[in-house]
């Protein structure tokens, strides 16, 4: 199916138009280009400063690397890396699936994971965007990546699973800082697994440790091991957290100056000016 899609976006993606937000977009990430790269300090007062960044920045670095000079040839090559980006959240949609849908089988996973995937496909309005919506389509597909690494660190938590999922997420908070929403569901969850796998299990065998030593003589070797798995949890939460932060900070130049723009970000969401009429 993958490379089906590949060969359908070759076809399709030359005759595709330019929509209504392509020239602002660039417009966004040529400011955010000269700000780091030429220290022009406008990005800093422009009023789009509030959108994430993440997505038109690396845009405008390939465009740069690649020499585009026609207007033509420089809106095909963003259209198809939009798309690109679509095809890799069609493949962890599909990864997705196969890790929350279990039937015994594992044909009959990877059936329904296909047939999941394919209905993502066929959804009008996302394959119609993933031609061109440079805003929404990476936020999906950040969105998808972040919750396949969650379910992977809570499977089996480990510092390398811990920076994969803070790094998609920050990612996908400089995408959109509506992604902060998402970090709060990823946080909710990670404590709940903490309180369920630790706390849950770890105070009853605790408390049946400390009964069997007065009873028995037998030593806290066993209590110090679930204290030991507890401090495992936090530091790979820790470690989540700090990869986060590092992350939305990094790819987000306008905080480099005011890492509090982050919260006027939100503010400005969520009432955004515009006064135009749908």
């Amino acid at each position: 199916m993958l490379v089906s899609l590949v060969f359908f976006g070759l076809y399709i993606i030359p005759e595709t138009g330019i929509v209504w937000d392509d020239p602002i977009q660039r417009g966004y990430g040529l400011i955010v280009y000269e700000y780091v790269f030429e220290s022009n300090s406008f990005l800093l007062s422009y009023k789009d400063r509030f959108y994430g960044p993440f997505f038109e920045f690396l845009l405008i670095i390939g465009e740069k690397l690649f020499g585009f000079k026609s207007i033509s040839s420089v809106y095909i090559y963003r259209h198809w890396m939009v798309y690109f980006s679509y095809l890799i959240g069609v493949v962890f949609f599909y990864l997705l699936s196969m890790k929350i849908f279990s039937f015994g089988s594992k044909k009959s996973d990877t059936l329904f994971a296909c047939f999941l995937s394919c209905v993502f496909v066929l959804t009008p309005r996302v394959f119609g965007h993933s031609f061109m919506n440079t805003k929404d389509i990476p936020f999906m597909v950040f969105f998808l990546v972040s919750m396949y690494f969650l379910l992977h660190f809570i499977e089996k938590p480990s510092i390398r699973r811990a920076v994969y999922l803070g790094v998609s997420t920050g990612i996908l908070i400089d995408i959109r800082v509506i992604g902060l929403f998402v970090f709060g569901i990823i946080s909710g969850v990670i404590f709940f697994q903490i309180i369920k796998n630790v706390l849950g299990s770890g105070v009853k065998n605790c408390l049946d440790t400390i009964v069997s030593y007065f009873r028995n003589g037998n030593s806290f070797k066993n209590l110090s091991l679930h204290f030991t798995v507890y401090s495992r949890w936090i530091g790979f939460s820790s470690i989540f957290l700090v990869s986060v932060l590092i992350t939305i900070y990094l790819f987000w130049p306008t905080l480099w100056a005011n890492p509090f723009l982050v919260f006027d970000s939100i503010s400005e969401m969520s009432r955004f000016p515009w006064g135009g009429d749908v």
